[in-house]
């Protein structure tokens, strides 16, 4: 059975914790709908590195926010397109890609 490769991620964005705006920059209006330019979707990372010690927010390809605690070090294998900023208190977290 082959080997899986437990991080392999080649980017790492800073995330800045947002109620709003996407990683990538596309934004949610006030319906909950996502605004973009054209018809992309947000794009999600594939995980989160968090930096230290605490609570994490984080938002789903769907939406749907979903508050973790977490603790430093850790890597969340989690699709997320955004962290909330209502309810993260986990600081230095960084975004994981395989691009």
């Amino acid at each position: 059975m082959p080997q899986e490769q437990l991080h392999p991620y080649n980017r790492a964005v800073a995330i800045t914790p947002s109620d709003t705006v996407n990683f990538d920059g596309t934004v949610v209006s006030t319906t909950g709908t996502f605004q973009t330019t054209g018809n992309t979707k947000p794009i999600p990372c594939e995980a989160i590195s968090i930096g230290l010690t605490g609570n994490i927010a984080v938002v789903s390809e769907s939406g749907v926010a979903t508050t973790l605690a977490v603790t430093v070090g850790q890597i969340i294998n989690f699709k997320a397109i955004r962290v909330n900023s209502t309810n993260t208190t986990a600081t230095g977290n960084m975004a994981l890609y395989t691009v």
